[in-house]
C-alpha cells in the first residue's frame, strides 16, 4: 500500500472514530437517568423531586430527540456535516453544564430537553458523515461503530454512576463534548472523502447494493458512471423546471415516498427500528436500576446494570461476523422471537412475585432474561438497524430518509 492510500485509509478511520465521540455522548444522555434518578429521589440529593417529576426528567429528552431529528436537515445540507456536528456540540456542552449547576427540577428539565435536541440532530448528522467518509469496503464497519459508540456511552455512564458520586459522574460526561470539539476541528468535512472516493470508484465499474426481497440481503447491481451523483448536485435540475408539479417531483421527500424501492426500504428499516424500540432496550437503559431493584433480586442493581451494559456493547462486536454469515431476514425473525420470549418470562415473573413471598431462589430469572434479550438484539437487529440506515438509500435522499426514520 503506497503512502497516499494508506494516509487516506487512516484519515477515514480517524474521522469516523473521532466523530463517534458525539454518539458516545448520545448513549450517555440516554443512560444518564438510570444512575441519576435513584440518587435524585434519595435523601442525599440537594434537589428534591417527586415521582412524577423524576419521570419527566427521565423522558423529556425523548421529546428533544424528536425535535433534533426534525431540525437536522435544515443545517446538515447547508453548512455541511462537519460544521453541523461542531455547532451541535455547543448545546450538548450547555446541557451537561445545566445538569451540574441545577438547583431545581426545572433546570434539569431544560438540560435534558436541550441535550435531547442537540444529540438527536447530532446522531442523524453522524450517520450521514460516516456514510460519506467511508467507501464500500469499510462502510458496514463504520456504521456499526456508531452502534458500538452508543453502547460505550451507556456503559460508561452506568459504571460512573456505580462507583462515583452524582456530580463526579456529570463532570466526566461534560468532558465528552469538549474532547469532541478539540479533536474533530482537525478532521476534514465529508465532501473531501466523497471526492476522493468518487475518483477511486471511477477507475472501475460502478455497483450499488440493492435489496433482494427474497433473502433480505444486499446484492450488487451495476450502474453507469453518469448516474453517480454527489449530494451537492441534487437540486441543480430544479432551475430548469417551471411547473410546480415538476418541482414537487424533484424534492427529496417526494423521491423518498414516490419511488417503490425507497418505500420498500423505508418499511424494512422502520420495521427493524420498531423491533428495537418495542424490545424495551431504551426503557431498560433509562430505568434499568429501578427495574432491577425488585425485592427478590440476588444482585446489586448497579452491578446488574453494568453487566447488562457490557453485554449490550460487547455483543455488538460479535454481531459484525454474524451479519456477514447469516441471512439477514433470519437474524431479524430470530431476534424478535427470542426478545418476545424473554420479555414474556420477565413479565410473568414480576406478576407472580406480587403474590408469592418465598421466591428468592428464582431471583436470577429477570437478570438472565434481560441479558439474553440484550445479547440477541445487540448482535442482530440493533446492528442491522444501523447498517440499513446507511446502505438502503441513495445519497440524494439519505439525509431526509434518516430524519424520517428517527422521527
Amino acid at each position: 500500500m503506497s503512502n497516499k492510500p494508506k494516509t487516506f485509509f487512516l484519515l477515514q478511520y480517524a474521522a469516523a472514530i473521532t466523530g463517534c465521540i458525539t454518539v458516545t455522548g448520545y448513549g450517555a444522555l440516554i443512560s444518564w437517568s438510570s444512575p441519576a434518578i435513584p440518587y435524585l429521589e434519595s435523601e442525599e440529593s440537594k434537589i428534591k423531586i417527586t415521582y412524577n417529576q423524576s419521570s419527566w426528567i427521565a423522558s423529556i429528552n425523548l421529546i428533544g430527540l424528536s425535535i433534533g431529528f426534525f431540525l437536522n436537515p435544515f443545517f446538515v445540507d447547508r453548512i455541511g456535516r462537519k460544521w453541523t456536528l461542531i455547532m451541535l456540540s455547543a448545546p450538548q456542552l450547555i446541557s451537561w453544564l445545566l445538569i451540574i449547576l441545577a438547583k431545581n427540577y426545572i433546570s434539569l428539565y431544560c438540560a435534558r430537553l436541550i441535550g435531547g435536541i442537540a444529540y438527536g440532530a447530532g446522531l442523524c448528522t453522524m450517520i450521514l458523515y460516516v456514510v460519506e467518509v467511508s467507501n464500500k469496503n469499510n462502510r458496514g464497519i463504520f456504521l456499526l461503530l456508531i452502534r458500538l459508540s452508543r453502547g460505550i456511552g451507556g456503559t460508561l455512564t452506568i459504571i460512573l454512576g456505580a462507583y462515583l458520586n452524582y456530580q463526579q459522574m456529570n463532570y466526566i460526561l461534560l468532558l465528552l463534548p469538549i474532547l469532541f470539539i478539540i479533536i474533530f476541528l482537525f478532521m476534514p468535512d465529508s465532501s473531501y472523502f466523497i471526492e476522493i472516493n468518487q475518483k477511486s470508484d471511477n477507475k472501475c465499474s460502478k455497483t450499488v447494493k440493492t435489496l433482494n426481497p427474497q433473502t433480505g440481503d444486499f446484492e450488487n447491481s451495476k450502474l453507469d458512471n453518469d448516474k453517480i451523483e454527489l449530494p451537492k448536485t441534487e437540486n441543480k435540475k430544479l432551475s430548469n423546471k417551471n411547473s410546480f408539479s415538476e418541482k414537487i417531483s424533484e424534492t427529496r421527500i417526494w423521491k423518498l415516498f414516490s419511488n417503490p424501492t425507497n418505500r420498500k426500504a423505508m418499511i424494512i428499516v422502520i420495521s427493524t427500528g420498531l423491533l428495537n424500540i418495542l424490545s424495551g432496550q431504551t426503557i431498560i437503559g433509562v430505568y434499568g436500576q429501578q427495574i432491577l431493584s425488585y425485592k427478590t433480586t440476588p444482585m446489586d442493581p448497579k452491578k446488574a446494570m453494568i453487566l447488562w451494559s457490557l453485554l449490550n456493547t460487547l455483543t455488538c462486536l460479535v454481531g459484525i461476523n454474524i451479519i456477514e454469515k447469516i441471512n439477514r431476514r433470519t437474524i431479524l425473525i430470530f431476534s424478535g422471537i427470542i426478545s418476545t420470549i424473554s420479555l414474556v418470562i420477565i413479565g410473568v415473573y414480576f406478576q407472580i412475585e406480587k403474590s408469592l413471598y418465598n421466591f428468592t431462589y428464582l431471583g436470577w430469572i429477570p437478570i438472565i432474561c434481560l441479558s439474553i434479550n440484550s445479547i440477541f438484539l445487540s448482535s442482530g437487529a440493533s446492528n442491522l438497524f444501523s447498517i440499513y440506515q446507511g446502505e438502503m438509500f441513495s445519497s440524494d435522499i439519505k439525509s431526509i430518509a434518516v430524519t424520517v426514520l428517527h422521527l
